[in-house]
């Protein structure tokens, strides 16, 4: 079978969750025997953080044995005019609202790029396509693929409505910002619709956005776990045991991983600077302990003063982030808003990395389980006080690395979670599309 696999940037090992995702399976479908080409839609502007690592990725994905074939574009001019007065603005918002192309194009601009990647694609025959996430699958709305499997990540206006819900209270925020949301809001939810409308077969990588597709114009959406590379197989134990050797410290070491800057890592922060970080310094001194902060961006400015910390090292991107996952006691996922999947805890599964996480993080990962494979917590101090429990109790660490890893070779491993698309894509080349669980 020949794969089209139309996707925004470039699959990769350790860049971010949906590049590790996409690499994932990429892998699953050569390991399957297929032949597969990956359509990137590249952003060339100087402000997107992977252009440096480019030729990096398609280097990778060569080596793997996949065609690479690069659709640039600058988003700058996909965007189109977006400012004005809010007389104007009001007017461009209604006039898309009541006219579908307009507001799937001010939504999903990638639809620009269809006679771009008709050109990519050349004469090449398929026999499958797959989308991953919504710009991809607006770039390929106007083309009419078939059979076409579309594999979507968090819903499009989740991100803008929760950073509009936890900014500072002003008059803006409910008068003209709150009608910008709402209105956006909606429009994002008309295009989802649109675009999963005419596709085969469409699946969600997050438990609780594949209920919510479902019952919002979607009904044939299903549940796909997300499929993360074995990098440790059988050999996790003593993996783990030789990075914890050789570290320069023997102080408890948790790790924060994920883009600093972006919604789902930056709200739980603040649980991590103001509950965590002091509980920590009340259990094990000022410098008794590390905490390390690893990803791109930087830490809202509002917090860089209690990370200024000797015990809190901001590491910056790690690539690949192995040695962080195999090194650490414990991982705190601190996020507190019920976004999708964090791809950074089925890859800390895969490490055997104990996990404490915000119960917020279940709703898109229903296989964490409290107590088994992770603690969870309701609040910001219950947070803090399940990390002080777990750094306290080595059985309690250990319980949660068995568990962890035992769900990810259950459910997320490439051969499992990526063996289930796979099959998806293989059915529907020949014709047998799943019907949705």
């Amino acid at each position: 079978m020949r794969v089209a696999f139309i996707v925004q940037g470039l699959p990769g090992e350790g860049y971010h969750g949906g590049a590790l995702t996409c690499w994932a399976i990429v892998r699953a479908l050569i390991r399957s025997g297929h032949q597969v080409c990956v359509i990137s839609l590249f952003d060339v502007t100087s402000d997107n953080p992977y252009l440096a690592s480019r030729e990096r990725q398609e280097a990778a994905l060569r080596a793997e044995g996949a065609e690479v074939v690069v659709v640039e574009y600058a988003m700058a001019s996909l965007l189109g005019p977006r400012g004005g007065g809010p007389v104007s603005k009001l007017g461009r918002w209604f006039g898309r609202l009541s006219d579908d192309s307009k507001g799937l194009a001010y939504v999903m601009p990638w639809v620009a790029l269809a006679e771009k990647v008709r050109v990519a694609m050349g004469p090449r025959p398929f026999d499958a396509y797959l989308c991953y996430h919504f710009d991809a699958l607006a770039a390929v709305h106007p083309l009419r693929l078939s059979p076409l499997l579309a594999a979507v990540g968090d819903l499009w206006h989740l991100p803008a409505y929760f950073r509009w819900r936890d900014s500072p209270v002003s008059l803006a925020k409910y008068s003209t910002r709150g009608v910008k949301v709402a209105l956006e809001s909606l429009m994002g939810q008309r295009a989802m619709s649109t675009l999963l409308k005419p596709t085969q077969s469409c699946g969600a990588f997050a438990g609780h956005y594949a209920e919510w597709l479902k019952t919002h114009g979607s009904p044939g959406v299903h549940y796909f776990r997300t499929p993360v590379p074995d990098v440790t197989g059988a050999q996790w134990e003593a993996l783990r045991e030789a990075a914890h050797r050789r570290r320069d410290s023997k102080k408890p070491r948790l790790l924060v991983i994920g883009d600093l800057a972006t919604t789902s890592t930056s709200s739980g922060l603040r649980a991590v600077a103001w509950s965590v970080l002091p509980r920590l310094i009340k259990q094990f001194g000022e410098d008794g302990f590390e905490l390390r902060l690893v990803g791109g961006g930087s830490p809202p400015p509002e917090l860089a003063q209690a990370f200024r910390h000797p015990a809190v090292q901001v590491v910056g991107r790690v690539v690949p982030a192995d040695p962080e996952f195999l090194a650490a006691d414990l991982m705190i996922v601190p996020t507190n808003i019920p976004l999708g999947i964090r791809v950074r805890v089925v890859t800390a599964w895969s490490f055997a990395c104990p996990i404490v996480a915000h119960r917020a993080n279940a709703a898109g990962i229903p296989e964490m389980q409290d107590g088994q494979n992770s603690l969870l917590a309701d609040t910001d101090a219950e947070l803090a006080d399940a990390v002080s429990r777990a750094l306290g109790d080595e059985a309690l660490r250990r319980k949660l690395s068995m568990g962890g890893r035992q769900t990810f070779e259950t459910w997320f491993s490439e051969a499992v979670a990526g063996q289930a698309i796979v099959d998806e894509l293989e059915a529907l080349a020949g014709g047998r599309a799943r019907k949705a669980s």
